[in-house]
This record gives structure tokens, sequence and C-alpha cells, in this order.
């Protein structure tokens, strides 16, 4: 094995450029290195394995005898494309064998780095943030819409056919609060659901925001859907209102059963029309969440390539864990889109979703090797992620079965689920980032 470092002094010159030399040899090894890739032309050093000799420049020898490098571990590390770093200063080593010589670049990757680290992970966790933040939104969208049709309209439906065959008033009467009692819920429910989306939008319109030029567009279409659930919300208090009116009606009804029924009937048309616009809201907030999460998702895809240009063990893992909850938005998607007719999909298990193969396969193994912490919150991720999915199922057999209230209540449970998951995530994903092992 060849250690690094001063060897007995047969010829110095045979075991070291001098400095003179260095630069002559540098650069007839330069023109051969691919030019396209950028980290190989930040040159900090270089190494020759030549006829049986080694040959170094002070650069290269002062990170190696820093690092206690063996000159024999060159290639291993050249391959495995670890980072070193020395003195705040980071490094990759590159080969390139040309018959009996072998060539290593120290190429020093000090400003990529720190690009990396400053500028794309936080615009990583900005994009994946906010995409989970649309999905949450197309989430509750979709199932608002699911509701109101089914729920609404059988309202409005009964309330025609009751008014249409109007056989008495003390019944008609008794009928009309009924449903006007119905309706109430209803828009409790949808009031609910829309200061949450009007939430979820101002959110997603703080962390595009935060992502800059990337997440400039999509402040736009966040600020739509804001108006949009504004919107919403202000068609469900016309509609109270106009409840209100229809009770104060009944109540105070004396007249003849004839101008009763002629008023009552008024009224009920201008809540059909009401319900009209409600539901027109609901499906335009519906078709921005679906744009916005389709234009954030392209975005991630090219976040995602910066593992190209900065091929380090550590950040994939971290780019991978933020793709766990990019992951997890699309899968809260594929749930909405099933319950609203769009697509026919049978959720996996929570061992078998994206986040659970990883997590039950070399997850554990992988975050064991960076530290105690990180194992920690590594293990907190498992019970909200398995009452996720419990939840999730529960979703979906209660709108088959016409259960709209207890989907209602399980979608709920699931937006404050997902959050948990997506915190837990989230943590283990900045510990790792900021960690200084190396792995």
């Amino acid at each position: 094995m060849l250690f690094f470092g001063k060897k007995k002094q047969e010829t110095k010159e045979k075991e070291f450029f001098t400095e003179k030399k260095i630069p002559e040899k540098k650069e007839e090894y330069k023109k051969e290195k691919d030019t396209d890739n950028v980290l190989d032309n930040i040159d900090a050093g270089i190494v020759i394995f030549s006829g049986g000799e080694i040959h170094t420049d002070r650069k290269a020898r002062e990170i190696m005898e820093d690092l206690s490098i063996k000159a024999d571990e060159l290639h291993k590390i050249a391959t495995d494309k670890d980072i070193l770093e020395v003195r705040n200063r980071y490094y990759q080593i590159t080969e390139k064998k040309e018959g009996g010589t072998a060539v290593y670049y120290f190429n020093e990757i000090t400003l990529p780095k720190r690009i990396i680290d400053d500028v794309v992970c936080v615009l990583a966790e900005d994009i994946a943030l906010t995409i989970y933040n649309i999905g949450k939104t197309k989430f509750l969208s979709d199932i608002l819409n699911v509701y109101t049709k089914i729920k609404f309209k059988g309202i409005l439906d009964d309330l025609l056919a009751e008014s249409q065959g109007l056989q008495s008033l003390n019944s008609f009467i008794n009928e009309v609060k009924e449903k006007v009692e119905d309706s109430r819920k209803v828009l409790n429910i949808i009031q609910n659901i829309s200061e949450q989306t009007n939430l979820l939008s101002l959110n997603a319109a703080i962390e595009a925001a935060r992502a800059g030029e990337v997440g400039r567009g999509f402040s736009v279409v966040a600020d739509e859907i804001r108006q949009l659930a504004s919107k919403t919300s202000q068609n469900a208090d016309e509609i109270r209102r106009i409840i209100e009116t229809i009770v104060k009606s009944v109540n105070e009804t004396s007249s003849t059963a004839n101008r009763t029924s002629e008023n009552l009937i008024s009224l009920i048309e201008q809540f059909k029309d009401e319900f009209k616009k409600l539901h027109s809201s609901i499906e335009m907030l519906n078709g921005f969440a679906s744009e916005a999460i389709e234009e954030q998702l392209e975005s991630w895809s090219n976040v995602l390539k910066s593992q190209e240009i900065y091929p380090d063990k550590k950040f994939q893992l971290y780019l991978s864990l933020l793709h766990k909850i990019v992951d997890h938005s699309v899968y809260m998607k594929n749930l909405a889109d099933v319950v609203s007719g769009k697509i026919s999909w049978i959720p996996p298990d929570y061992t078998e979703c994206a986040l659970g193969k990883w997590y039950y396969s070399t997850g554990e193994d992988e975050i064991k090797k960076i530290s105690e912490s990180s194992y920690e919150m590594f293990k907190g991720i498992e019970q909200p992620h398995r009452e996720f999915h419990l939840t999730g199922n529960s979703f979906i057999e209660n709108f088959k079965n016409k259960k709209i209230e207890s989907a209602i209540n399980d979608g709920m449970k699931l937006i404050n689920q997902s959050a948990e998951v997506v915190l837990s995530i989230q943590k283990l994903a900045e510990n790792i980032r900021v960690c200084k092992v190396k792995i």
C-alpha cells in the first residue's frame, strides 16, 4: 500500500514536480479533460501515476497530508465522487487514465457547493412545500366539489319537489324547516373548507415568494386560488342569507297558502341560482389548483437535475427526502381524483408507497450512519405515516358507501395527519443537510 508523503531523497525531481514544471505538466493534461464538466475546470492540484512512480504538486500534497489520504485510495475516492473538506474549502477528485498513466485532478468545488447549500437546497425545500400546499388545496377543493354536488343538489331537488307538489301548508313548512336545517350544516362545512383553502393558498403564495424567480409564476395562481376561495365563502354567505329569509318567511307566514307557496318557490329558485354560482367557483378553484400542481412538479424535475452537477451523497439523500414530500402530495391528489371520479386508483399499503418502500428497505441503514438524532427523527415518521394511510382508506370507503359526512370528517383528519408526516420528513431532511457526517 502506498502512503502519500515524503520519500527518501533519491531524486526529488523524480518524486515531485518542481514548481516550475508543474504548470507545464498541468496544461498538457488539461487539454484532454472534459471541458463540458464545470467541476473539472476548477483545478486545485494534480497527482500522476506513471511508470511505477508518483508525482504531485504542492496543492495536492497539502490536501492529501491534511486528510491523511493514501495514494492508492485516490481511485476509490474518485469513483465514489466523495467530497473532501480542507480548511473550509471543498474538493472532488476526478480520474483520467491513458496507457500506463493515471492522472488525478483535485478540483475545487467550494463555490458550487456553497451555491447548492445556500440556494438550491432552500429552493428545493420551498418548491416541495409549495407542491404540498397546492396538493392540500386540490384535495380540499375536490372533496368540496363532490360534497356540494351530492348534498346541496339533493336538498334542492327535495325542496323543489315539495314546493311543486304542495298538498298542505303545514306539511310543507315542516319539510322546509328540516331541509333548511340540513342546508345550514352543509354551509358550516363549506365555510370551514373555504377558510382552510384560503389559508393554504396564502401559505403557498408565501412559499412561492421565497422560491424567487421560479415561484413567481405560481404566486399569481396562488392569488387566484385565494380569491376563488374568498368568492366561494361569499357565495356561501349569500346562500345563508337566503336561507334565513326562507326561515323568516316560513315562521311569519299567516297569509294564504297560495301566497306563501309562491314566495317560498321564488326563494328556492334564488337558492338554486346561488348554488350554481357556488358550484362554478369550486370548479374554477379546482382547475387552478390542478394547473398549479403540474407547473410546480415541472419545476421540481428541474431541481432534481442539480444532482447531475453536484453528485454528493448527502445532497442526494436530502433531495430524496424532499421528494418523499412531493410523492405524499401526489398521493393526496390521487385520493381526491378517485372520489371525484377522475381516475380509478387503489391506494397502496403504507409499506408499499414510495415513502414506505424506502422506510422499510434501505432507509433505516442509511439514516443510522448519519447520527442518533437523525435516527430518532426517522423513527418518528412511521406512526403518523401509517395512520395517514389508514384514514385515506377509510376516506375512500366512506365515499363509495355514500357516507358523506364520515368521508368529510376523514378528509379533515387526513389534512392534519399529512401535515404531521410532512413536518417529520422536513425536519429529518434539514438535519441531514446541516450535519457534518460524511455518508
